[in-house]
């Protein structure tokens, strides 16, 4: 019987907050699927292959493993079959930022409301695999994509559409009570200075208790800057929303986002901040606006 995944790991259940809040941001497309698969002469261990998207397949360990090559891919000609003991898996970028992307990665079992998620932590001393479980989350499977629900949001019995989980057209915003529950996520804006391309996407989230969690990403040329900023500090102000708390580094954060306009938040239209201006999605000041609103959490 073949063991979790690809090779024995060792699974550390634990929580990882900013992950686990991240992958509660958006969708996510799968980079492709662990199926095991019987190799002659090949370690129970490592009898799996990697199902691409596109349907190429790739033996694991069936090349030294190396640097740049760390689960020794090598291209085979087999046809596997892909069940419920496989597992998905999703790349998160260079989530910790140390320059490498090896183990930047999150697997889920393949089965449509899954809690079986864990990120990919490294490889033990005996060179297998470590697994770090993600906890109090649960994958929703469409196709190739995946999004991610918090067991711990309170459910609701309601019909009303104030009261569902899942993305809103347009939120009523009277006072920050109101915003406890939801994620707000801009579009990905793109500016072009000169030879240079800037691309920023900015997501939001306020629980329950109104603690927000901040996260701006800034891409330039390749290069990649990550502004996280987490705080219980959230109120209306010049009509936005305003954060107060403190950046990774410790240091103040103080923003104002998100013009409210007539006591309404709304999806493809609110500005970042448009100071006044009027302007509207596309329109807004640097191209970039509220693309989604997500209720994750009924708050009571």
């Amino acid at each position: 019987m073949h063991k979790f995944l690809l090779i024995p790991a060792l699974l550390l259940s634990i929580s990882f907050a900013d992950v686990r809040t991240f992958l509660f941001s958006k969708s996510f497309a799968k980079s492709g699927t662990f199926t095991p698969y019987d190799f002659a002469g090949v370690s129970n261990a490592f009898d799996w292959v990697f199902v691409l998207n596109d349907g190429k397949v790739f033996q694991l360990q069936g090349n030294a493993p190396s640097v740049n090559n760390v689960f020794g891919w090598k291209s085979v000609d087999v046809d596997p079959h892909i069940g419920s003991n496989a597992w998905n898996m999703i790349y998160i970028g260079d989530f910790d930022k140390d320059g490498q992307t090896k183990f930047d990665w999150v697997l889920y079992a393949n089965q449509d409301k899954t809690t079986q998620i864990y990120k990919l932590d490294g490889v033990s001393a005996q060179g297998t695999f470590v697994y770090k479980k993600i906890d109090g989350i649960r994958a929703i499977i469409e196709g190739i994509n995946v999004t991610f629900e918090d067991m711990n949001a309170q459910s609701s019995s309601s019909s009303s559409s104030i009261d569902t989980l899942g993305d809103k057209e347009m939120l009523e915003v009277k006072d920050s009570q109101d915003l406890r529950g939801y994620i707000f996520q801009t579009n990905e804006s793109v500016l072009h200075a000169g030879s240079m391309t800037i691309k920023q996407q900015i997501t939001l989230k306020i629980d329950c208790s109104g603690h927000f969690d901040y996260t701006q990403i800034t891409k330039n040329s390749g290069y990649e800057n990550r502004v996280h900023a987490t705080g219980d500090s959230v109120s209306i102000d010049w009509n936005s929303i305003h954060l107060d708390g403190k950046n990774d580094e410790g240091q103040m954060f103080n923003e104002n986002i998100f013009d409210i306009k007539n006591d309404y938040l709304v999806a493809g239209k609110s500005c970042v901040s448009d100071f006044g201006s009027g302007k509207e999605g596309e329109n807004c000041p640097n191209h970039i606006y509220l693309q989604k609103i997500t209720r994750y959490q009924v708050c009571q």
